[in-house]
């Protein structure tokens, strides 16, 4: 991916030596001109005052379609304002997720901080600007952001600015639109694990988390508006593939990799069972889709091996009295001590009695 014959530099500059903030967007598409489209219409039309300047690299994972080339072709030719500049970059072997894009454009990226955003996604009117004069005064490492997806916002309470987080705090989105400091990326090490079609976004996240000290969050108003792909185009290049056996088998090898990486890292014991009840109890994703997807599995042995795999990898994390209570606070003791014995028989009872609740 991104040999020279594949790169194509659109119009404008990143000053080094200027006095305002450098940005790099990175942007991974795949098949979807018309959402590719709008995601960059949203930047370009943004008010920049002072020397900020944005850098803006998109990365397509190998799209065939002639209505995309045809999009490709028109946008090689486009000019922009002297505060972006547009690198494009094309891969023309699919890849199959975001991932390889997302290292490439840290590889590439010649700006101070770096924000990744998926193509059917926006940046909110009028928000690059305070965003870039924030940036030009911070020393935070990450900053996450407020965003919204249809009519509601979600962000840390208050919606104010929040500076000096702890990293718990921090990852109250695990989502990878936030602002990076390049520097600090490269150095920790961190890559969005490629091959890998669920949970490399917040694999990323709580790698490069576990690796830094210093977060911020801007929740004073929207930064980014989350979209779906728009009618006839490409669905997630991150969207699971196959059967409900294959999506449960990748969600548990995600939970897995997200215990290691917690295990992997320096911080104290106690902030690391922070984090491992936070990722590993609290996640709704796993209260409802591995408890409910496993309970309603009609294959017993099948069943009881993913029950076994899950009880394995958070009863190696977790003492079993903190899970137990984390869960109480989410309303699943019960379920969760079937987890953890394994008893799946139960499991289904307490389902069944439950519902769909």
């Amino acid at each position: 991916m991104g040999t020279k014959d594949d790169e194509v530099s659109s119009t404008g500059i990143v000053d080094p030596n200027g006095a305002g903030v450098g940005l790099t967007i990175g942007i991974t598409t795949y098949e979807r001109p018309e959402g590719l489209a709008r995601a960059l219409e949203s930047i370009f039309s943004q008010r920049l005052d002072g020397d900020h300047r944005v850098e803006v690299i998109v990365v397509d994972d190998g799209s065939k379609s002639e209505k995309f080339h045809d999009y490709w072709d028109l946008l090689s030719n486009r000019e922009v304002d002297c505060r972006f500049s547009l690198i494009m970059l094309r891969n023309p072997v699919q890849s199959g997720g975001p991932s390889a894009g997302r290292n490439l454009v840290i590889d590439k990226a010649t700006s101070d901080y770096i924000l990744f955003m998926d193509d059917d996604d926006r940046l909110a009117e009028d928000s690059l600007g305070p965003l870039c004069d924030y940036l030009l005064q911070s020393d935070a490492q990450r900053i996450s952001l407020r965003y919204r997806r249809g009519s509601r916002s979600s962000y840390l309470r208050p919606d104010v600015r929040h500076e000096r987080l702890d990293i718990v705090e921090s990852l109250w989105t695990m989502l990878p639109g936030s602002v990076y400091r390049t520097a600090d990326v490269r150095h920790s090490g961190s890559r969005f694990p490629e091959g890998v079609h669920y949970g490399e976004d917040s694999e990323f996240v709580l790698h490069f988390s576990t690796r830094s000290e210093n977060f911020a969050a801007l929740c004073d108003r929207d930064y980014i508006i989350m979209g779906d792909p728009l009618p006839g185009e490409s669905g997630h290049l991150s969207q699971g593939r196959g059967s409900w056996e294959d999506f449960l088998r990748n969600l548990l090898a995600h939970i897995g990799r997200f215990s290691r990486i917690i295990e992997a890292s320096s911080l104290p014991l106690y902030v690391r069972d922070q984090l491992a009840i936070k990722a590993l109890v609290h996640r709704p994703v796993l209260s409802y889709q591995i408890i409910r997807r496993i309970s309603d599995h009609g294959d017993d042995d099948f069943a009881t091996e993913l029950l076994t795999e899950y009880s394995m990898v958070i009863k190696q994390r977790l003492p079993r009295g903190i899970i137990l209570r984390e869960s109480e606070k989410l309303g699943i003791r019960p379920e969760m001590t079937c987890v953890l014995d394994v008893d799946l028989k139960n499991l289904r009872k307490i389902r069944q009695e439950k519902g769909d609740q």
